[in-house]
């Protein structure tokens, strides 16, 4: 009998075979413009497919499309490790990797008595999450009566449990489960969803948006406009569309931009809240960046001070938020390192998810800015708020 898909996970998908009824296949995308694995659909309420070109090419990845796993299906883009040339991450691909040998390895420290946290804290901190997935799969394929999750929830506890397992899901797939988890129940944690949404580029916004249907049978869309209201919805709606000029970083638009803006706050009387939107979420960062110089010369301030001035409640956090980001990325989740582990208790699923996220993006460059702002290394800071296989598990993540 073949192996079943495990729970959460994207299961085969052969050539030529459709999808069973009401379900996306996970992570699939076309390949090109117009074209498509056989099989596979665009995922509901998707305005396209990644740029092409947008994916790393690497071994077992096709340009513009998505990688086959082991397996033979169609997983999730790995995460782009290097989304501006002077990104610095902390954790890189192994090279050579063997998952058959890696799973052996992972198998071992949980079989028997005992659990040797130590080694799976010592292989997974050294593996990418793409490598991390390879693992799991390799795992469920060899040890077909074992399911891999399963068995690290069962053998693990507490924080550690909590972030071993999220290092081994999909990175959109665990990124969608985080948007699920700020929406779902009383209250709604706009911090996560500004976090996520507002940091993360075109073919991410995709690839989460396609995991979230995957898993919950929904639209993120839809449980946005559900759970949020006002402006902030209508910021979080533009954000989740991806539909940000990546490519347009022409500078000589900079100034008519500033203009725009200047026009759309400090220029009249009231607040044109939805031209602010327009230009936030629709322009390149890069051309964002050189907007906010041009806007410093019209006004004589930071645009910051236009945005404190001019918006309110969650859409002024949201907005501020991009111009942090877009400002200085790695200042902006210094703060949010800090102030999840600032005051009594830590919002440790909060560090979970900047820790693993980050450590494959620019997370060198988030430590150096978080010496710069509070005269103190993320790592100290760690080890004053964790304590135990969590703490070192943290700590090998940040340090690399």
């Amino acid at each position: 009998m073949a192996d079943q898909p495990q729970p959460g996970m994207p299961g085969p998908q052969m050539h030529g075979a459709a999808p069973p009824p009401g379900m996306v296949p996970g992570g699939m995308y076309p390949q090109v413009p117009g074209g498509m694995p056989p099989g596979a659909i665009p995922p509901p309420g998707m305005v396209g497919p990644p740029p092409v070109g947008g994916v790393p090419v690497m071994p077992g990845h096709y340009q513009g499309g998505y990688p086959m796993n082991i397996n033979g299906m169609y997983a999730y883009p790995q995460i782009p490790t290097m989304m501006n040339s002077d990104d610095k991450p902390t954790l890189h691909r192994m090279e050579p990797f063997d998952p058959s040998g890696d799973a052996a390895i992972l198998r071992k420290a949980m079989k028997g008595f005992g659990t040797d946290e130590d080694a799976i804290i010592a292989l997974l901190s050294k593996r990418t999450s793409d490598q991390r997935h390879q693992i799991l799969l390799k795992y469920n394929q060899v040890y077909n009566d074992r399911d891999c999750i399963k068995d690290l929830k069962e053998e693990l506890h507490g924080h550690f449990e909590q972030a071993i397992v999220a290092l081994m899901r999909p990175m959109p797939e665990y990124l969608a489960m985080e948007l699920h988890h700020a929406m779902d129940g009383i209250g709604t944690k706009e911090r996560t969803l500004v976090e996520i949404l507002c940091s993360l580029n075109n073919q991410w916004i995709y690839a989460i948006k396609n995991a979230y249907y995957k898993d919950y049978q929904k639209h993120l869309v839809d449980e946005i406009k559900d759970d949020t209201s006002g402006d902030f919805k209508k910021l979080l709606i533009s954000m989740c569309d991806g539909k940000r000029d990546e490519r347009n970083n022409d500078p000589a638009l900079a100034n008519t931009i500033a203009q725009q803006l200047h026009t759309a706050g400090e220029a009249r009387f009231g607040t044109n809240e939805s031209e602010f939107r327009r230009v936030m979420t629709n322009y390149s960062y890069p051309l964002l960046k050189a907007v906010f110089e041009e806007y410093k010369k019209i006004e004589g301030h930071d645009f910051s001070k236009a945005i404190d001035s001019e918006l309110s409640g969650s859409f002024k956090k949201g907005v501020m938020a991009i111009y942090n980001i877009v400002e200085n990325r790695p200042a902006f989740f210094a703060k949010e390192l800090h102030d999840c582990m600032w005051g009594p208790g830590t919002a440790d699923r909060t560090l979970i998810r900047l820790v693993l996220v980050r450590s494959e993006i620019d997370m060198q460059n988030i430590k150096d800015e978080y010496l710069k702002m509070y005269n103190k290394t993320l790592v100290d800071a760690i080890k004053g708020d964790t304590s135990g296989d969590y703490k070192k598990l943290l700590i090998a993540l940040v340090e690399g």
